[in-house]
């Protein structure tokens, strides 16, 4: 939406609307020349504003061009697209039913109406917006992208694919809708394997047939007269209150600068405190969202990178084109995405021997790079009278409570009829689910007719929506005495929050490095009994361990402790073995570069 703001800023800066007459003579069309004159500049300054990432500014600007010229769609969009940025939700609202109500046939209006409920995580009415501006542009690219987005997240993964390949038929350089539909593939596990790393692969040598990379990195650790830390920079538009945030954090502030400098690449203009918290932590922060593919590319090249890392792989706010360029001489993929990227300029992955063990890597074509324990370290949240570890419900309850905090899009059908055969065997259990969709009236309904389907009845189950506050969204672990797994899309950062409050998680280990990270958490906490190898063990584990409160009140009592001490929360220790497998990815591809 922001493309289309700025384009439309563009035009109304060097087309401004001609000036009325009233016969009144040149004084009346003076003023209406300094009206047309200010509303120009307030455009001007309002488009300035928000390239600069100043919010704030850009929506006073776009009031006063929206009081300036009342009546105006195009004003009234812009302003709300900027209440929107600043989340001022109830203000941008009804500006765009008044837009639309002006201008009903613009498909860019219905297309903004869209990114505002998906914003505020109305799904439902997110798609139905989409689908009213794809009928009046039925060959937009980014309308089916974005369709598609949200057909994932409602759950309905067959229909996001679809979309996303359509986009791809319309568009087949239309690089987001391309991430989108691999990130979908990794959703559906081995079953789109083969496609997976076809699609990958033919993702690649797209951004590579646009690249022109780099050859010569003439500045090195090693090179003049005193050697250097290994320079490293981090690509990512997660450095914020989001799970790679989360996972990050802790190791950033046990890494070594004498062993290496940070330099980091943001993707997302929208700050928050956990930015605040680790940008000292990187000796050079670049906002790269606006620059073009080359000119990032040339700016991290400029920094002497050594080792460029990927923190976001086909998720949201990606850059993985600027890889294709290798600003860096080595580059490699970490953390914020569980599969291959494709990309034939990254050279490793970063992984552990549970989450690919030896038979797996072929499906990457990158090379793994093993760290020895886990690939993930996950920051604890500060201490907080929420966050006490309190016993499990089971025994005020004399029911136990399953429960699940993943996002809609994980709630497979194969989990559900899973989940069901659960049910089945325990009469009394309880189901508490809690995600940002069961915001959503529809969402919820859907879900719940969804449960009905697979088996488990609607008094069974207990739904929650999104809480903004971390502590008290951890707190509702306290309701939940065993959380059980999604697949194939297991939990990653909920795994961790679950393991910190005390409550343990029945997870399947599957065929790919997505659908093994859950094993790989468990087994580093020291859990590995909580580890399924079939849908029939995890059955079996679940209906095992949710007849014995006692057990489960002890286990809860000393659970936190015993992960805490583990590499999966040690991030002074975690932070050695990721400095010590860069320097030695640095050696190994410097020796192939002799050679």
């Amino acid at each position: 939406m922001l493309r289309r703001l700025i384009d439309w800023v563009g035009f109304a800066v060097t087309q401004p609307r001609t000036a009325s007459h009233n016969g009144a003579g040149t004084s009346t069309e003076a003023g209406c020349e300094d009206v047309a004159g200010v509303l120009n500049n307030c455009i001007r300054l309002g488009k300035a504003a928000l390239g600069a990432g100043q919010l704030e500014q850009a929506m006073l600007h776009y009031r006063t061009a929206a009081e300036l010229a009342p009546g105006d769609p195009d004003h009234l969009t812009a302003l709300a697209y900027v209440m929107t940025e600043l989340r001022r939700y109830e203000e941008a609202w009804p500006l765009l039913e008044e837009a639309v109500r002006l201008r009903p046939d613009d498909p860019d209006i219905h297309f903004q109406r869209g990114d505002f409920q998906l914003a505020v995580g109305e799904l439902a009415n997110a798609r139905q917006c989409y689908l009213a501006a794809l009928a009046l542009r039925p060959d937009s690219a980014e309308l089916l992208s974005n369709l598609g987005h949200v057909q994932g997240r409602e759950g309905d993964a067959e229909a996001a694919i679809a979309s996303f390949d359509r986009a791809l038929q319309i568009d087949p350089g239309h690089f987001a809708a391309h991430s989108n539909l691999l990130w979908a593939l990794s959703f559906q596990g081995n079953d789109s394997g083969e496609r997976y790393l076809r699609e990958a692969f033919r993702y690649g040598q797209k951004v590579g047939a646009l690249a022109r990379p780099f050859t010569d990195w003439s500045q090195s650790p090693t090179t003049g007269k005193t050697p250097r830390p290994l320079r490293v920079g981090m690509v990512s538009g997660d450095f914020r209150q989001h799970p790679v945030g989360v996972f990050l954090e802790g190791v950033l502030a046990q890494m070594h600068p004498e062993h290496l400098e940070l330099l980091a690449y943001s993707m997302n203009p929208q700050d928050d405190a956990l930015t605040e918290r680790i940008r000292p932590r990187f000796s050079k922060w670049m906002p790269i969202g606006k620059l073009s593919d080359e000119s990032a590319a040339s700016a991290i090249h400029g920094d002497a990178v050594d080792i460029l890392i990927d923190l976001t792989g086909h998720s949201a706010y990606n850059r993985l084109p600027v890889f294709a360029w290798r600003p860096a001489p080595v580059q490699v993929s970490w953390l914020g995405y569980l599969a291959s990227t494709g990309v034939d300029a990254i050279d490793y992955v970063l992984a552990d021997p549970i989450s690919v063990p030896e038979e797996l890597r072929k499906q990457f074509t990158e090379k793994i790079w093993y760290l020895p324990e886990t690939v993930f370290c996950f920051t604890p949240p500060p201490e907080h009278p929420l966050l006490e570890v309190t016993p499990p419900p089971a025994l005020r309850n004399r029911y136990v409570t399953f429960g699940s905090f993943q996002r809609i899009n994980k709630l497979s059908e194969v989990t559900l009829r899973a989940w069901a055969r659960i049910f089945e065997a325990i009469p009394q259990a309880k189901l508490l689910l809690r995600n940002e969709a069961m915001n959503s009236a529809m969402a919820r309904e859907g879900l719940l007719v969804r449960l009905r389907h697979a088996g488990i009845d609607s008094n069974r189950v207990i739904l929650g929506g999104y809480v903004a506050d971390r502590n008290e969204y951890l707190a509702a672990y306290r309701d939940v005495d065993i959380v059980l797994d999604t697949f194939p899309h297991p939990g990653a950062t909920t795994t961790c929050e679950a393991l910190w409050m005390g409550v343990p998680t029945i997870t399947l280990a599957g065929t790919t490095m997505l659908e093994r990270i859950g094993a790989s958490m468990m087994a580093c906490a020291g859990v590995a009994d909580w580890i399924a190898s079939s849908e029939a063990e995890y059955v079996a584990l679940a209906t095992n361990r949710a007849v014995d409160a006692d057990s489960l009140a002890q286990m809860r009592c000393g659970l936190r402790r015993q992960v805490a001490a583990t590499p999966l929360f040690d991030a002074a220790r975690f932070a050695t073995h990721l400095e010590d497998a860069l320097v030695a990815i640095w050696q190994c591809q410097t020796a192939l570069r002799i050679r």
